[in-house]
């Protein structure tokens, strides 16, 4: 076999490989690339046509998925710096509008100028992802079964659920729940998580699936008070006749894992000035206090309160002394509320308070006095001292309301009473301000 006759083989054997074979030209200045050789067997890999093929390569990064395009970028240049043979895998969305995986190999093959060529192997490994990815699934499942505190066993014809806490994993305690999904509401589970953990047991009775959640509820079949966070995993089973018999599940607890993640929010959620809360964290912290309160037959209080004059600070004494005063505010906020309570700020110069669990309705009057009498004595500098006064709105809950939205027009309601009256004192409110 002559030299020619080899090459002719050679170009054979090449276009015949089921895998991507590839020659590409990169401009090192502006990172332009073109293709000088595609083989055939990259269009067979790929199950599309030779032009089909051309067209996903020459608009590769249109094709590949944002989130790994800048693996893709790095393991080029990684190539062009010509540190030996590189390999990476990415994601690329496919002619069909699929998603698939493919696993790139390559090395510098030549050099001349600003111009260089990339010589490289790719392969779907799309099949082999899948197969890994499920293989996590199945370990996470396996590791949940095994930190599993309780699991249970829903039965669809029946409408009845065994529960087993495995405490104790050799003595399993078993619980037999009639009409399971009618009893959501005195099982413990959090008012506003139950809708979303009878959903998805709805969804898993529909069609054979795997999901999971996360859920509060108090401990099970125990007198505490008190919400932990669990995590459910469930899993439909259908019987011989194809239809779901049984809904599996498996719960685990994860509230210590859960208030670590809280406690980063919550870091995430402070105002950077005052170092009190921001809106959205006051709000969603007292929405769910509420739920306590009702379920607790607690009372508390929502406070609003706002800086007298706030613009008028800042115009005199301009707006670093403004920031001064608000962060002065925060501190004192502070350094009068703990525990349960919750303190934010929720905008220029508003402040939102909610006492819980207090002894007597008289309590927020008299945190109010104290305040204001706090702010203003406290501040160092005379001038602003002068004309430095906070009003004061308060609600009562649940005289007033228990619902947040319903609170807090009430709560603001007593304060622009406060303010039209002349400002630096405090109002509760009381239902004849709706007459007004």
């Amino acid at each position: 076999m002559n030299k020619q006759e080899l090459n002719e083989q050679i170009a054979i054997f090449v276009n015949n490989i089921v895998g991507g074979i590839c020659l590409i030209k990169i401009n090192t200045s502006t990172y332009d690339y073109r293709f000088e050789f595609i083989n055939d067997g990259f269009s067979r890999m790929l199950g599309i046509s030779k032009k089909e093929t051309e067209m996903l390569l020459n608009n590769a990064d249109k094709a590949i998925l944002p989130e790994d395009f800048d693996k893709v970028k790095y393991g080029i240049r990684d190539i062009l710096a010509d540190n030996g043979s590189i390999e990476f895998e990415f994601r690329y969305v496919t002619m069909q509008g699929g998603l698939a995986w493919m696993r790139l190999r390559g090395n510098l093959f030549d050099r001349k100028g600003n111009e260089s060529t990339i010589a490289c192997i790719i392969l779907d490994c799309t099949d082999e992802k899948n197969v890994e990815n499920e293989l996590k699934i199945q370990n996470e499942l396996m590791n949940t079964l095994i930190e599993s505190t309780i699991s249970f066993d829903f039965n669809v014809r029946t409408d009845v659920c065994v529960i087993k806490e495995n405490t104790d994993r050799h003595i399993p305690k078993e619980y037999i729940v009639d009409k399971y999904l009618e009893n959501v509401d005195t099982s413990g589970i959090h008012p506003e998580d139950r809708k979303l953990f009878v959903d998805t047991i709805k969804s898993a009775m529909k069609r054979i699936r795997k999901d999971s959640f996360e859920y509060r509820a108090v401990p099970y079949q125990t007198d505490s008070e008190d919400y932990k966070w669990y995590k459910c995993n469930v899993m439909s089973v259908a019987g011989q006749d194809g239809y779901i018999t049984h809904i599996l599940g498996l719960v685990s607890d994860i509230n210590a894992k859960k208030i670590e993640e809280l406690e980063l929010k919550l870091k995430a959620d402070k105002d950077p000035l005052t170092q009190l809360l921001n809106k959205g964290a006051t709000e969603e912290f007292i929405r769910n206090i509420l739920v306590n309160i009702r379920k607790k037959k607690k009372i508390g209080a929502l406070i609003m309160m706002d800086v007298d004059d706030f613009k008028n600070i800042n115009d005199s004494f301009g707006h670093s002394v403004g920031d001064e005063v608000l962060a002065y505010v925060g501190k004192i906020l502070s350094q009068n509320f703990k525990g349960k309570d919750v303190v934010g700020r929720v905008g220029g110069d508003e402040f939102m308070i909610f006492m819980y669990d207090i002894s007597d309705k008289q309590d927020p009057e008299k945190i109010a006095t104290k305040l204001q009498r706090q702010i203003h004595d406290g501040y160092e500098d005379d001038k602003v001292r002068d004309i430095l006064s906070v009003s004061i709105g308060i609600a009562i809950c649940p005289d007033d309301s228990n619902e947040f939205e319903e609170l807090y027009k009430k709560a603001d309601k007593a304060l622009y009473v406060t303010k039209k009256n002349g400002k630096g004192h405090y109002t509760v409110y009381n239902e004849s301000f709706d007459k007004e």
